[in-house]
Order: structure tokens, then C-alpha cells, then sequence
């Protein structure tokens, strides 16, 4: 635990020239296992960002989807103020949103909510990057029109075989999710190539075992990309 003082002056003994990589998790995470994630990612990866957690209140449990949902719904307003908080403190310099599955849903509400608020997104934000985004497509463009032309960098990192979002996409009817299309398919190809200030990058032949559902964290690929850019 550490006042808000003590997390400034962690975050000013950092070394990074004010960089700041904001990790929000995504559905059947426990606050332990976030943790690990985001030091493992930081380590992995080689990030010159001081790396904070976000967590939001996931039950942790397989079957708590339709719970973990509300509860990404309820903590999007903490999420626009941790956000204000860092665009509004000299200290920072720049941001960065690491947002995985469910977390990409509050991710993109928080900044849809500040784009509305103030006119556009900071300048402070350059990138936001969804990993494996559960996120309805429609939904998912209107959130991202509302940002305007003066929005963050955007890297979606998607894979086609993820499991987790197959059960996510059939919990939602049939709607397809963003994080498991095939983007040199269309619509999706002409749609990304048409927008400015996009990334995508497709995990889809990475093999993993399990859900499918963490390649951005386990996959050699990602590392490299991740060091590369």
C-alpha cells in the first residue's frame, strides 16, 4: 500500500523520462495473477515505461463472465480518472494502454467517455494497444469514430483460433469479436488499410496450448515486435 505521494515518487525514481505503461487485465484474472502478468510482460518485453496495473474486480472464475462484464462496466470511470490523473501530472510525459480481452472493453469506454468530455483524447496517449480484444465489432467502431482523427496509435494484436473469444463470440449470439478476426480477410482488410494510425498484428499461426487466449504475453513474436517498436 502507498499514498498517492509515495506512488509519485516510485513513479519519478522510474528513469523512464515520464513514460508510462498502464496494463488493464482481462476476464477470469485475480489481482495475484495480474501482477505476475505485468512483471512478466515488463521483463520479457524490455519495457522502458514505469509499468502499473489496473486492476478492476474479476471474480477470477470460468463461469463469471456475465459477472466480470458488469464489473468491467462499473470500473470504467475509475479507469477515466487513473487516466486523468496521470494526463494531468507534469511528472508524465507519455502513456501507453496495454488492454487485454474484457479489459479492452473498459479501456475503450474510458476513452471514448474523456474524447466526449474534452474534444479529443490527450496528446499524452500515444498508444493503445488491445490484446486479443473482446470486443463487438460495431460497438467497437462506434467507440473508436467517437475518438475523431485526433486519437492514439492503435495495435490490435488478434488471433483467429483463440478459444476464449469462440465461447465469448457464442455467449454473444454470433456477433464476432475483434480480437479473433482474420485481418487479410474482408471486410476487415479494406477497413484497416483505409484507416490511418493503425496496427495489426496477427497471432493466428503462433501455436499455444490452452485458450489461445494469451499469445500478446507468451509468444516469441510478440516479444520481438514489442522490442522493435
Amino acid at each position: 500500500p502507498a499514498t498517492p505521494d509515495e506512488a509519485w515518487d516510485w513513479f519519478d525514481a522510474q528513469e523512464t523520462e515520464g513514460r508510462l505503461l498502464i496494463f488493464v487485465h482481462g476476464y477470469n484474472v485475480q489481482f495475484a495473477d495480474a501482477v505476475y502478468r505485468l512483471a512478466q510482460i515488463a521483463v520479457d518485453m524490455s519495457v522502458v515505461s514505469a509499468p502499473v496495473l489496473f486492476s478492476w474486480p474479476s471474480r477470477g472464475e470460468l463461469l463469471g463472465y456475465n459477472q466480470d462484464r458488469e464489473s468491467a462496466t462499473y470500473a470504467r470511470d475509475a479507469f477515466e480518472l487513473l487516466l486523468t490523473e496521470a494526463i494531468e501530472s507534469e511528472s508524465v510525459t507519455q502513456i501507453t494502454i496495454l488492454a487485454h480481452s474484457m479489459g479492452s472493453w473498459i479501456t475503450m469506454e474510458a476513452l471514448r467517455q474523456m474524447s466526449i468530455r474534452h474534444g479529443r483524447v490527450s496528446e499524452k496517449v500515444l498508444d493503445v494497444i488491445l490484446a486479443a480484444p473482446d470486443l463487438d465489432l460495431d460497438v467497437f467502431e462506434q467507440q473508436f469514430l467517437t475518438l475523431g482523427e485526433e486519437r492514439p496509435h492503435f495495435t490490435f494484436i488478434v488471433s483467429a483460433d483463440d478459444r476464449a473469444l469462440g465461447l465469448s463470440r457464442m455467449l454473444a449470439s454470433g456477433e464476432q469479436r475483434l480480437g479473433a478476426i482474420d485481418p487479410s480477410q474482408e471486410p476487415y482488410r479494406s477497413r484497416i488499410e483505409a484507416t490511418p494510425g493503425i496496427t495489426v498484428l496477427d497471432l493466428s499461426d503462433v501455436e499455444a496450448d490452452g485458450a489461445r487466449h494469451s499469445k500478446f504475453a507468451e509468444s516469441t513474436e510478440m516479444v520481438d515486435f514489442a522490442r522493435s517498436a
